[in-house]
């Protein structure tokens, strides 16, 4: 499933081998408040998790409850997030950089990844010089 490229106003769906994490790299997330973006995971055992954001520079998510989050920055935000979203799997979330560049990793840690799905809607540049692969 290695991918790469730009997600703006579109979607993008790739096949994972439903036994494995993967980890999707995004070097620049310029995405309007206006709009969102978000990476979707599907799991062989059916369960299906979204982590919907927005922002450029700092994030925010899109919680539970239908509600956006705070403005996250740079660090490890996986424990925080998975509360706060209502997320099923385990992730870890990190941010490296919110100055210049909007850098963000989310990798999968609860293995059998069947699907992932990557979709920007908004007026700005939205998920620019993405990477999928999958975890060793």
């Amino acid at each position: 499933m290695p991918w790469s490229g730009t997600v703006n106003n579109g979607e993008v769906t790739l096949n994972g081998d439903a036994k494995s994490d993967y980890t999707v790299y995004v070097w620049h997330a310029d995405v309007h408040t206006g709009g969102y973006a978000y990476v979707q995971f599907h799991y062989a055992d059916g369960v299906v998790d979204e982590i919907r954001h927005t922002g450029n520079g700092s994030r925010k998510f899109l919680k539970s409850d239908g509600t956006w989050t705070g403005w996250f920055t740079v660090g490890s935000h996986g424990t925080t997030l998975r509360t706060q979203l209502g997320l099923v799997k385990y992730y870890d979330i990190d941010c490296t950089q919110v100055a210049g560049t909007s850098t963000w990793y989310f990798t999968t840690s609860s293995g059998s990844v069947s699907k992932i799905v990557l979709k920007e809607d908004s007026d700005w540049g939205g998920m620019k010089s993405v990477e999928v692969y999958r975890e060793s």
